[in-house]
């Protein structure tokens, strides 16, 4: 039996990795919060999901122009990890408008300058199923790591649970090998009215099943971790939607949470 610190938990393999995991990556400023020890994630799994699925992160529009606000920094360079709203990746739809205000003070041993500067855009992220489904294999990545970094704690609750367990396989497979191919595995987005430099995991708890809700610098995202494939969607639907706050469902199409008869978390 798999076992964890020995076995990779996306393959299952035997872990050749000797350097730890960070959960959140760490040019999104995790240095030390939540970090996976050595001999969680074997060396194939940690430089394919870091270079290949991760990055969909930085190309989702909300979490790029929420990093750009709160100026978030990477310890491993010490520089900002993103500096401008519009890039290559994040064109506006049209010219940005920028408008600056400048009020000059003459003293008499100074020249003081306030200046207030705003640039306001557009920018669209078009339905592409490939790209979807690319960001909700980083999301359920994030998730379920989070999942593990929770179970490690002293205080786990719940605890001693089997992370190997074949009620886990839908999510390994959907994050390591994006099965089943040509589809989505759906998610829940809950975007918030303001940002914030915190990050932080909350596990539920719905009779069988467990799924997590991730603050991700104030945009919250919902995935079920132990549901079959087939069943994400109706699971979803029935634990967010009576939430009281605006959430959408990302999966095959983008749309508002249709009401369902929700449950409150454990």
């Amino acid at each position: 039996m798999p076992q964890l610190g020995e076995s990779c938990i996306w393959c299952k393999a035997p872990t050749d990795n000797s350097d730890v995991s960070h959960v959140l990556p760490e040019c999104f400023g995790n240095r030390d919060a939540q970090v996976l020890p050595k001999g969680t994630m074997c060396r194939s799994c940690n430089n394919y999901l870091g270079s290949k699925i991760e990055p969909a992160l930085v190309e989702d529009p909300i979490i790029h122009a929420i990093c750009v606000t709160l100026r978030v920094v990477d310890p491993g360079d010490a520089n900002v990890f993103r500096d401008r709203l519009f890039d290559q990746d994040h064109k506006p739809v049209a010219p940005p408008q920028r408008n600056v205000q400048l009020n000059l003070t003459i003293r008499a041993d100074a020249l003081e300058l306030e200046a207030s500067y705003e640039v306001k855009g557009t920018i669209r992220r078009a339905f592409d199923r490939r790209w979807v489904a690319r960001f909700s294999r980083a999301i359920h990545k994030l998730a379920f790591e989070s999942f593990v970094w929770l179970q490690l704690r002293p205080d786990a609750k719940p605890a001693a649970l089997d992370l190997f367990a074949e009620s886990f396989r839908p999510i390994r497979r959907w994050v390591r090998y994006g099965e089943p191919h040509g589809s989505v595995r759906p998610l829940v987005r809950m975007p918030s009215s303001s940002v914030t430099h915190q990050w932080e995991p909350h596990l539920w708890g719905f009779d069988r099943h467990f799924a997590l809700e991730l603050r991700l610098f104030g945009d919250w995202l919902a995935v079920s971790l132990t549901s079959p494939h087939g069943e994400v969607q109706k699971h979803l639907t029935g634990w967010c939607s009576e939430s009281g706050r605006p959430a959408w469902l990302i999966g095959e199409s983008f749309g508002p949470l249709a009401p369902g008869k929700g449950s409150g978390a454990a």
